[in-house]
């Protein structure tokens, strides 16, 4: 739309051409979008610079790696994109010191740091961390992954089951 409409007040405004084509998609640099619609003033979201670098997910990281680093973002507390290896793998330490759910997945991993920025700015950028998961659960990674473990139905069934044990089963055992 916003191509063929290149006119904004009178002056010639042409969306910035794509970098590549990628499953038939245009992808376009984030930085030439973002001072593009501040030229404009085109787009709903008035503050989609604080935005972008959470919608701008890092080439080739698998869902479930960038999904294993919101983890660790989220039950550490801690910004990662200034951290080592080694202090990723201590942050990881003490959250899950008995490698129940995270220390192995963070110990193997070797992210690049742009993968670490994003996690940090998805973060900053989202209403809290369930909004952040939502995110990446929409995102270019999570549409790579295609067909998903449970399908919206599934997960409602699960939640009514849960809701019925929690109402009908005895307290007590």
């Amino acid at each position: 739309m916003w191509r063929s409409r290149a006119r904004v007040r009178g002056q010639l405004v042409p969306l910035p051409d794509p970098v590549e084509v990628s499953g038939g998609r245009e992808r376009f640099r984030r930085e030439d979008i973002v001072e593009w619609l501040q030229r404009t003033g085109r787009g709903n979201n008035a503050e989609a610079n604080l935005d972008a670098p959470a919608l701008s997910v890092p080439d080739d990281v698998p869902l479930d790696v960038l999904v294993t680093w919101l983890c660790l973002a989220a039950l550490a507390g801690e910004e990662l994109a200034e951290t080592t290896p080694e202090q990723c793998a201590a942050l990881a330490r003490s959250v899950d010191p008995d490698d129940r759910m995270l220390l192995r997945e963070i110990q193997t991993s070797k992210p690049a740091a742009c993968t670490l920025r994003f996690i940090d700015d998805l973060v900053e950028a989202s209403y809290g961390l369930g909004e952040a998961l939502d995110r990446l659960d929409q995102s270019r990674a999570a549409r790579a992954v295609g067909a998903r473990d449970l399908t919206s139905d599934a997960i409602d069934l699960v939640h009514a089951v849960a809701d019925a044990c929690a109402l009908h089963l005895d307290p007590g055992g």
